[in-house]
């Protein structure tokens, strides 16, 4: 958005050179970067910067109470002999990826229909890399988008690709993780608490979370088999802060086992 609002309000536009943002399918990125040709004087560059300044107090306002540590930056790049040295992109090539990257699903798309509060269906672009095969050059862009049920994670996937083919570009779509709607009748849940609750004399406390898990993967390939997610605290999941909270890894493996030996003792 900020790199669509300067190509429309800077006289003569910019060319972009590269941008690159994220690194890993299934982590929201932290951290983008854009270099762009800005043509003019000097008072270009300062409309440049106003334009960053403004969206970046609107980002802000709008967002500043759950990002601490939104940044915008605009910096003139030093001539460096030992960098490599790109070519802008054609302004047919730029208006396309400038097109899509502003326009593809990003965020919550769909609430549960069944549970107050949960996310039933989201997507996030993961990440965008120049890259080369064959001579070519091109930009991959990454999606992932995740839901507890198949129709709409299917429609999501195709907005996805509808917008990409629009745009001009390839896309290919890999198996998707199936959905695992939650269960509260549950047998293994039912047997899971328990132990929990003769354990540590207390009721678990019982979730459904908006994430893609190995659950709904495994039910979907062994018929519906009855599944439960539980583990150790972890904080900042699927970001380079991830950790574990060590007092946390042994009761969780002792639940494992009480489990084990409860589900066994039950078919006997």
């Amino acid at each position: 958005l900020v790199l669509l609002d300067m190509a429309k309000k800077l006289k003569g536009g910019i060319k972009l050179v590269d941008i690159k943002g994220g690194n890993k399918r299934n982590a929201i990125p932290r951290l983008c970067e854009a270099k762009f040709v800005l043509g003019g004087s000097d008072e270009n560059y300062d409309t440049c910067r106003s334009i960053v300044d403004e969206l970046a107090a609107g980002f802000r306002s709008e967002f500043g109470s759950v990002e601490n540590n939104l940044r915008f930056t605009l910096e003139k790049e030093k001539n460096d002999s030992k960098s490599p040295k790109l070519s802008a992109l054609n302004a047919t090539t730029q208006r396309s990826l400038l097109c899509l990257l502003s326009n593809l699903p990003h965020g919550v798309l769909r609430m549960s229909q069944n549970i107050e509060n949960l996310v039933e269906t989201s997507s996030n672009m993961a990440s965008v890399e120049r890259k080369e095969k064959e001579g070519k050059i091109f930009y991959e862009i990454v999606c992932s988008t995740r839901s507890s049920l198949k129709q709409p994670l299917e429609m999501a996937r195709a907005q996805i690709r509808a917008l990409g083919e629009f745009c001009g570009a390839s896309v290919s779509q890999p198996e998707a993780y199936p959905g695992w709607n939650p269960n509260p009748k549950s047998k293994i849940l039912g047997v899971t608490k328990a132990c929990y609750k003769t354990m540590y004399g207390k009721d678990p406390e019982e979730l459904a979370i908006h994430a893609g898990l190995e659950c709904g993967m495994i039910s979907d390939k062994c018929g519906g088999v009855d599944t439960v997610s539980f583990g150790p605290t972890i904080t900042g999941a699927h970001s380079p802060d991830e950790r574990v909270k060590i007092s946390t890894v042994k009761p969780f493996f002792e639940l494992v086992l009480r489990i084990l030996t409860s589900s066994m003792d039950r078919k006997q």
